[in-house]
């Protein structure tokens, strides 16, 4: 609400000329193709993956957006494809939201009406055929979809169409993703519910899990650690081509780099987009992370000792 009330107050240029180079320069990765293809390419000079992010999305309620809005998303998204497939990723990713594409009031009222799966294939296939017209590129492309969980009162709707679109375009390797979110108490049952329906409709199933709220990196760090365990209890190798890690852009980007050091398939979640479609996204980083401003001071103090620890062994390595 903060960030649109000073849009409207500043105007445009004065606007994006203060958010530019704050907060839009930290959390999002550019604006342009060229700006973008720039931030991916130093990840990928650290050994981490792209996974571009379309932060357009719709909430319930906001009914001025017109079906032009729908359509420029979806062009931009079949763009976005593209782009991915470009960064020349053995494992191509590419994150999306669905209200984006469909009226967030729509996906209240179907959440209301349809908060169960159903296993009639023909109203899996109705659904995954009005939302898949243009979809196909992304198998013909080799991309990962994967699909953001929103607001609580969209999710069963959006978890529906992800569902649809697995039955629709998956086989033995899966192209869309759902994601889930591990904060949650009925996520397990979810997620246990969402493997069998797709098992028994015969394709492939790809979830993305997140941990939710953005907790102290300490917390993230032990989180790693279990992570690393639990891998080797049912030996999963690092290098496994089905379980990858992500971080978001412009944060704990040390843990970024422990994972790709330790030969981990990590990617950095990379929102794009102008300054107006990343508005909604801005206010989350702002408003739901609580300790951003703590944890930036932790970072600094992490970066400084890892400087000084190179800096260290470099003067030792000279001496010897």
């Amino acid at each position: 609400q903060l960030l649109q009330s000073s849009r409207k107050v500043l105007g445009r240029r004065l606007f994006n000329g203060l958010v530019k180079p704050t907060l839009f320069r930290q959390f999002v990765g550019g604006d342009t193709e060229e700006s973008i293809t720039r931030a991916v390419q130093k990840l990928q000079n650290d050994g981490i993956g792209p996974m571009l992010m379309l932060p357009m999305e719709e909430d319930a309620g906001q009914e001025t957006i017109s079906e032009t809005w729908y359509d420029r998303n979806l062009d931009l998204m079949i763009k976005g494809l593209k782009l991915t497939k470009s960064f020349g990723e053995k494992h191509p990713m590419l994150q999306i939201k669905l209200t984006a594409l469909l009226s967030g009031s729509l996906c209240q009222r179907i959440s209301e009406c349809c908060p169960e799966p159903s296993a009639e294939p023909g109203t899996i296939e109705t659904i995954a055929n009005a939302l898949l017209t243009r979809k196909s590129e992304a198998r013909d492309l080799g991309v990962l979809i994967l699909v953001d969980a929103e607001y609580t009162y969209l999710n069963p709707a959006l978890n529906l169409l992800a569902l649809a679109m697995m039955c629709h375009t998956a086989d033995k390797q899966p192209i869309i993703m759902y994601t889930y979110q591990n904060y949650l108490k009925a996520t397990h049952a979810l997620l246990c519910r969402d493997v069998d329906f797709i098992l028994a409709n015969g394709v492939c199933f790809g979830s993305k899990l997140v941990r939710g709220a953005y907790m102290d990196k300490e917390r993230k760090l032990a989180g790693i650690k279990v992570t690393r365990i639990l891998m080797r209890m049912y030996d999963i190798e690092p290098t496994n081509d089905h379980v990858f890690f992500a971080q978001v852009y412009g944060m704990g980007d040390f843990m970024t780099v422990i994972l790709g050091q330790s030969n981990y398939k990590v990617y950095k979640s990379i929102p794009y987009g102008i300054p107006e479609d990343t508005l909604p996204y801005l206010s989350r980083r702002v408003t739901e992370n609580r300790a951003v401003l703590d944890g930036a001071r932790r970072e600094r103090i992490l970066l400084k000792a890892t400087l000084k620890e190179r800096l260290v062994g470099r003067k030792q390595s000279i001496e010897n």
